[in-house]
């Protein structure tokens, strides 16, 4: 239920920070007021965008190691109700307010990743934290100065199935105190059609700039499912190879069973002729081929357990090896392989012993 679009503003007529940040105070304030919109914000990083920038910001007093690198998390510049409106959960502190201002003493909020990084045993908040400036240079004023006011979870910023390891931290800014040029709307639709709220953001737009277009509008499931484009179509070729091999395996047991029942029909007509009942000779069949789906299936999982593990890059939210998935596909084999086996069992039962036994 997330509408996203870009804007972003000439330098040419936007050519000093109070008049983006005049700018973009009125176009948050006007797309909340949209009706429908349940909350509003902007960012410079939306997640799965590829909007990303990072640079190296250090807590007060922290002395790196010899040789050690310093890092440079990914770095976004927010207004207040971006967080309530994608759903970033706030855990210690407070998000950005109204009273944040350019004229007011600049404020940070970490996400979890590097707060744990900094400060594992104890709360940052209160804390100040360097930006634009590395430890031991002479020219370090106020403005490098950003005091910790809060701290919220860690989110996936590009790439779902991204390992916790290779995260490297991300911080956020204010947008009063720190205006870009080009940020990212983010609307939550209250009905969650996030695609209706287009029109209406497009006349906000227009309203206050009508030569400023809104472009890359998209709602935040089409970027998600974007994102995962790479790993969806190898998986649906995957899962039609896997079909086709259903198939050919159904096929195969039914052509199998199908052919041993015309080389056993004088065998089946004898048993029938002394007195084995339709049932039994069913019955038989079916334990026939269920045998060799059984031999099937057992080299299907021992194959499974030792290849699946080929693809674990590709797999998000289960393991390789998951029993359930494990169980549940033997089921559906095994099923397969019962109806493969139940056409040529009913044909056996039709076999007339007269016929049979005949020249």
């Amino acid at each position: 239920g997330i509408f996203t679009a870009y804007v972003s503003l000439p330098s040419a007529r936007y050519e000093d920070a109070q008049a983006r940040r005049q700018f973009w105070e009125e176009m948050t304030r006007e797309v909340r007021a949209i009706p429908g919109v349940e909350s509003a914000g902007l960012t410079s990083m939306l997640p799965f965008s590829g909007s990303n920038s990072s640079s190296v910001i250090v807590p007060e007093g922290y002395e790196p190691t010899p040789g050690e690198s310093l890092l440079s998390p990914l770095q976004g510049r927010v207004t207040p109700g971006y967080f309530e409106t994608m759903e970033i959960e706030i855990l210690e502190g407070r998000d950005f307010s109204d009273a944040d201002t350019h004229e007011t003493s600049n404020v940070i909020i970490l996400d979890r990743w590097l707060a744990d990084r900094y400060w594992p045993d104890r709360s940052p908040l209160g804390d100040r934290m360097l930006y634009g400036a590395i430890p031991g240079m002479d020219e370090i004023d106020d403005d490098n100065w950003y005091t910790v006011v809060g701290v919220v979870e860690t989110i996936k910023q590009n790439d779902l199935t991204a390992p916790e390891g290779e995260h490297v931290g991300a911080y956020y800014m204010t947008v009063p105190q720190q205006p870009m040029a080009s940020m990212t709307v983010a609307a939550r639709s209250a009905t969650g059609d996030a695609e209706g709220l287009t029109p209406a953001v497009r006349a906000v737009l227009q309203r206050l700039d009508p030569e400023l277009p809104l472009f890359g509008v998209e709602t935040m499931t089409g970027r998600i499912d974007e994102s995962l484009a790479a790993r969806r179509v190898p998986l649906i070729l995957l899962a039609v190879f896997a079909g086709v091999a259903l198939f050919l395996a159904v096929v195969g047991i039914y052509g199998a069973l199908a052919y041993s029942v015309t080389q056993r029909r004088r065998e089946i007509g004898i048993r029938m002729a002394m007195g084995s009942a339709p049932e039994e000779v069913f019955r038989r069949v079916v334990a026939q081929g269920l045998r060799v789906t059984g031999v099937g299936l057992a080299t299907g999982v021992a194959a499974a357990l030792l290849l699946t593990r080929l693809i674990r890059s590709l797999l998000f939210g289960v393991a390789p090896t998951d029993p359930l998935i494990l169980v549940a596909v033997t089921g559906v084999l095994a099923l397969a392989g019962l109806a493969a086996c139940v056409l040529p069992a009913r044909r056996a039962t039709r076999v007339d012993p007269v016929e049979a036994l005949g020249p």
